[in-house]
């Protein structure tokens, strides 16, 4: 169902998907439990990544208790609670079974779980993932701190990050224009990570624009073919570049 390329992605970014078959069993299982226990299941596979406090967990899930819960997913081989911090912290089984449970969470539902673990996690990025996650509609002011947190990413060399980070800016973006200048910054992110295939630029397209010779210039000059290279950005003048900010 998937390709090995886009398996490693995804499970680089800790996003292991579920197969067809296991999304439509884990269905039926959800279908066998309490209302209470699938919206504490829910919420942990909202919440993902190192899992999730009980206090959070509670304004997720939308329950005022889910000891009981939790222990009914414990005992079911769903739920891990692992208290080895000062905080005990629930998380689901394994990836791939957070990724059939969270597949079955009605969309209405999962955005407002996305939006309470927005306004509840501490970490900057946590709360922009679920920000995004729980967008119905274009978001300027998102888009802007998605940019601003790719610009720190950048900062610090980590360059697929940020290129993940300004694709969401430009799906997040209302004017098409915004939106391709976004783009192109995730282009020039994606190059400097060497993944040379998430570029958006066909290099083979003309004629090309100022910015897309720019792109592709820097594409061809970072996998060592400098001939093409310096053909490609030899093309540029100096209005072109100064244009290019």
């Amino acid at each position: 169902e998937y390709r090995v390329d886009e398996l490693r992605v995804m499970a680089e970014r800790g996003e292991l998907p579920a197969t067809r078959q296991l999304v439509s069993a884990m269905g039926e299982r959800l279908a066998r439990l309490d209302p209470a226990a699938v919206a504490t299941l829910s919420a942990i596979a909202v919440v993902g990544g190192g899992g999730v406090d009980e206090f959070t967990l509670r304004a997720v899930a939308d329950l005022s208790d889910v000891a009981t819960s939790l222990e009914v997913l414990v005992r079911d081989g769903l739920v891990l609670v692992e208290r080895t911090g000062a905080t005990a912290r629930a998380r689901v089984f394994h990836g791939a079974v957070q990724a059939a449970v969270y597949d079955n969470i009605p969309l209405a539902t999962r955005q407002r779980m996305h939006a309470t673990a927005a306004a509840r996690l501490a970490s900057p990025e946590e709360r922009l993932r679920h920000r995004v996650a729980a967008a119905d509609r274009a978001d300027d002011g998102l888009a802007a701190d998605l940019s601003a947190f790719a610009d720190a990413l950048h900062e610090n060399g980590r360059y697929r990050e940020a290129a993940r980070l300004r694709r969401e800016a430009a799906r997040c973006s209302r004017a098409a224009q915004a939106a391709a200048a976004h783009i192109r910054a995730a282009d020039v992110e994606s190059i400097l990570a060497l993944d040379f295939e998430e570029v958006s630029i066909d290099e083979h397209a003309v004629p090309i624009a100022a910015a897309e010779r720019f792109i592709t210039g820097l594409s061809m000059a970072a996998q060592k073919r400098f001939v093409a290279a310096s053909d490609r950005l030899g093309t540029l003048t100096d209005a072109e570049l100064d244009s290019l900010g």
